[in-house]
């Protein structure tokens, strides 16, 4: 288990509950981690990647940018006095702006 095992079944002890067991286990776990990799690179309420994603596609663009001697740019966009949507129309507005 230490070195990364899932689960362990007992040489000799093996019997068909375990083993549907142990599969169903393992392919449970495989599900959830499709999802994980899936949904972690992000966000929940636009869709859109997050700040993680956006900096290693940064890094790969400006590497490319370089590798192949071509110009570079970047547009980023501020939404000024959002906490003011917020404040005034409540969180849900919010969101609907934001998406």
């Amino acid at each position: 288990m230490n070195a990364g095992a899932l689960d362990y079944l007992v040489k000799g002890k093996i019997s068909p509950q375990m083993l549907e067991r142990s599969m169903r286990y393992a392919l449970k776990l495989g599900d959830t981690l499709e999802a994980l990799r899936r949904l972690a690179p992000r966000d929940q309420l636009t869709g859109l990647l997050n700040r993680r994603m956006f900096d290693e596609i940064l890094q790969e663009e400006i590497e490319r940018s370089l590798r192949f001697d071509r110009p570079f740019s970047l547009i980023l966009v501020d939404i000024d006095h959002f906490k003011n949507v917020n404040d005034t129309l409540g969180y849900l507005a919010g969101d609907a702006v934001l998406r």
